[in-house]
This record gives structure tokens, sequence and C-alpha cells, in this order.
């Protein structure tokens, strides 16, 4: 008969075992994380979409660290150095997504239709929104004692309010249908009409924040708009056509001016609620996250000869698994360092936006691995009903 000593041998023997299978597929994970990294970036193909969308999941995720660090009083959040890169962050990192997010639009149109293109990626975003809203809710729910904004039961059941930054989701579902029912590519009347409305739309809610669905990002507009506009060839084009001194000009022209209207003017960032706003000031936000996003992919043709370009794209392609989950990952990052005693804002910003990156991509392996994509993309089963399955949300800012 076992005795008690021996069940308690038995039981810690099986806890050793499992331990060592989680390490092992942790392991594994890891090394397949890296192999993607090194395999997944075509190198016969312009990378500089991607890495534009890198630059900017970067961005978020350091944003969004920041500004957990300033709630938990690690750093000072109304030192002038804080507004001032929460600023800089907030006036393009959204922009440029949503503007690489509008260029593939008539691409998916014109190859399924609009209710083909429309149905499988609707379902899609609604699907994940859905899911990451009760997950993030229940963490933050379960977590209250230790992060920043508790959640509560209400909360949780109230899905019209979006968790954080699942706001971003919502909003792509209703300007992706705009886009496609007013499909601007089609005539210069289509064009004139459509970015005069949409861009005057924009105006009127730069720097406002409902707080609910349908009333958040609806500043982004615009640059979404645009994206459909432009289209994902014509801007291929003219990316892979300018030379280098070129694109230099333009990046040194469009940084200095971004730079300049941050400093001498009180420019709002698009998607921060400011109840002050002017109108000056809001002109000067649109005109510097414009600039902004020039910026941002004249430096990402640029980094496209780089040795950092590898990296940085494929960021770019996994930016849905880490604009997911990261906010999960850094706030449990700051919370592990806080009760380790870290009060130290450099080590917090660097683990915490490094952790920010990397967990979500493990994450991300882990749930292939398991045979549970589901986290990440809706069942097929699902998709496949309304329309041809648009894979992995490639063409998505968030891809």
């Amino acid at each position: 008969m076992a005795t008690p000593v021996t069940r308690l041998l038995s039981y810690v023997d099986q806890i050793v075992t499992r331990w060592g299978r989680i390490e092992r597929r942790l392991a594994l994970s890891f090394e397949q994380l890296l192999g993607e990294f090194l395999t997944s970036i075509p190198t016969r193909r312009d990378t500089t979409i991607d890495i534009a969308k890198g630059l900017a999941i970067v961005a978020i995720v350091l944003g969004h660290v920041l500004r957990g660090l300033a709630s938990s009083h690690i750093i000072d959040g109304d030192a002038s150095a804080f507004t001032a890169v929460d600023r800089a962050l907030y006036m393009v990192h959204l922009s440029i997504f949503t503007f690489l997010s509008g260029v593939f639009v008539r691409q998916g149109i014109e190859k399924r239709g609009t209710a083909g293109y429309l149905a499988p990626r609707v379902s899609q975003f609604l699907y994940i929104y859905l899911v990451w809203q009760m997950l993030q809710g229940i963490v933050k729910m379960f977590t209250s004692r230790l992060v920043n904004s508790p959640t509560t039961l209400d909360d949780l059941l109230s899905i019209w309010r979006p968790e954080g930054q699942l706001w971003f989701l919502p909003f792509l579902i209703l300007v992706t249908i705009v886009a496609a029912l007013l499909k601007p590519w089609e005539r210069p009347a289509r064009a004139t009409l459509s970015l005069s409305t949409v861009g005057i739309l924009s105006l009127c809610a730069w720097g406002y924040d409902g707080g609910v669905v349908a009333t958040q990002g609806i500043a982004l507009s615009i640059f979404f708009i645009a994206g459909a506009w432009i289209g994902s060839k014509p801007l291929l084009t003219a990316i892979n056509s300018a030379s280098m001194g070129l694109v230099a000009v333009a990046l040194a022209i469009g940084g200095a001016a971004y730079a300049l209207i941050l400093i001498f003017t009180n420019a709002i960032p698009p998607t921060i609620d400011d109840s002050s706003r002017s109108l000056p000031d809001v002109v000067f936000g649109f005109i510097c996250a414009s600039l902004g996003v020039i910026a941002v992919i004249a430096a990402s043709k640029l980094i496209s000869r780089t040795p950092l370009a590898g990296l940085i794209a494929f960021l770019g392609t996994r930016s849905m698994e880490i604009f997911l989950a990261h906010i999960i990952a850094a706030s449990g990052t700051r919370i592990v360092l806080d009760m380790a005693g870290v009060e130290n804002p450099a080590v917090h910003i660097v683990v915490g936006t490094v952790s920010g990156i990397i967990l979500p991509l493990l994450l991300w392996r882990l749930t292939i691995q398991w045979h549970f994509p589901w986290l990440f993309n809706a069942p097929a089963s699902l998709t496949n009903r309304l329309g041809r399955r648009d894979e992995s949300l490639q063409n998505t800012p968030l891809k």
C-alpha cells in the first residue's frame, strides 16, 4: 500500500515530468519562432510595407508600456519628456496602420467582389474582437488588485465598451465597410466626394474618443480611405521606382516638418481625447500625422536595405498577434518587475517593450504547436461559410 510519503513523491515526480514537457515545448516554440523569422521574409520582394507595420507595432507597444509606467507612478506622467514622447508616438503609429490597411481594400474587392471580401473579413475581425475582449477582461478582473485599471463583471459584459487597444478592431470593421461601399478608386468623382466627406468627418472627430464602439478612431478614417484610393499596386510601384536619394529627401523633409510641428504647435494626436481642442490644433495634428506617415514609409524603404530589414519586417507580418496580446504581456512584465523590487524606469521600459513583443509571438507559436489557432484566427468553418477565407489576414495593418 502506498504511504503518504510515496504518494507525495509520486506527485512531485509527475509535476517535474510535466514541467519538463512544458520547458521542452517552450524551447521548441522559441526555436520555431527563430526559424519563422529566418525564413518567412522573402528576399525577392520589397519589404517596405512589412517594415512600416513593424515600426508601427513597436511604437504601439512602447507607447502602452510608457503609459502603464506612468499610471503606476514608476515614471512621471506629467514630465515634459513623457508628454513629448507620448504625443509623438500617438500622432503617427495608428495613422500608418490605418493607411496601410486601406491600401489593400481595392485589391481584395477586385479579386473577390465586395461581398466575398467583406463577409470573411468582418467575421474574422468580429470574432477576434469578442475573443480578446473576453480574455483581456477576464485577466484584468482576476488581477484587479495588481493592474492599473481594474475590470468589473459589468465591464466584461459591456462588449460595446472595448477593452484598451481593442477598439481598433470594431473601427476597422466599420471603415472597411465604408470604403467598400464608397469605392473611391473607381472614378475621380467618387474619389473627390469620398475623400472630402470622410476628411471633414475625420477633422470633426480629431481628438475625440466616445469610449464606445463606433465613436473611437473616427479621426483615422481619412487615412484608410486615402489608402483605399491609392491602392497597393500604385503604392508599391511608387516605392520601388523611387531612388534612395529621393526617399532620403522625403524622410528628411517629412521628419523635420513632423518634429517642428510637434515642437512649435499644440497639434493634437487623432485618437487622444482632448476637450480643449481648437481648429488650428486639429489642422496641425492632421498635417503632422500625414507627414509622419510619409516619413515612416520613407524610413522603411531605407531600412529595407539594411541588416535590420528582416527582423522588423517579421514583426510587421506578425503584428496582429503582437497587437492583441501585448497589453497582457507588458502589464504582466511590469507587475513581475515591480514585485521583484525593480524601480529603474529604463529597465521597465526596455524589458516591458521587449516582453510585449516576444511573449505574444511565443504565444502565437504555442497555439500553432498545440493545434489551437483560434486565439488569433476565426475557425475556418465560420469564415468559409461566408466566403473565401482571408488567410491569416495577410493584407491588414495588423498582420
